[in-house]
């Protein structure tokens, strides 16, 4: 029964969805505000208290993997801090293979953080 309320109510992972352009009259102003909005969520869930984890999906418009997108990812990532296990980049056309694949890479990474941070509280709430 704690467990169960511990899911709905103090999440283990949150993932979040962004659009990732490739309009290059637009990408500075796209990447920046992705910059901010993804160390605004960083910042809310570290004060949350809790250790929630962040995962954060770019969903690509086209389908190409360009040097320009993959530097684009990189450069995001340092700039919000984010490791490689939490950030990912979704090309905008795929097929229903590589979709499973994509979420099953996703969990994968995800699931060791998960599992620690249940089992985190479950200790804590052994020793109350």
């Amino acid at each position: 029964m704690w467990f169960t309320k511990h899911q709905l109510l103090l999440p283990a992972a949150l993932i979040v969805f962004f659009n990732f352009t490739s309009d290059s009259n637009q990408i500075v102003l796209e990447d920046n505000k992705l910059k901010n909005e993804i160390n605004a969520l960083k910042s809310h869930i570290t004060n949350s208290g809790y250790k929630t984890r962040l995962g954060i999906v770019l969903v690509a418009d086209t389908d190409s993997v360009d040097a320009g997108a993959a530097e684009r990812v990189a450069n995001l990532r340092r700039a919000t801090a984010l490791d490689a296990k939490s950030l990912f980049h979704l090309p905008g056309y795929v097929t229903l293979a590589e979709l499973r694949a994509f979420v099953g890479s996703i969990l994968a990474a995800l699931q060791p953080a998960c599992i620690e941070y249940y089992r985190d509280l479950s200790k804590h709430s052994r020793r109350k």
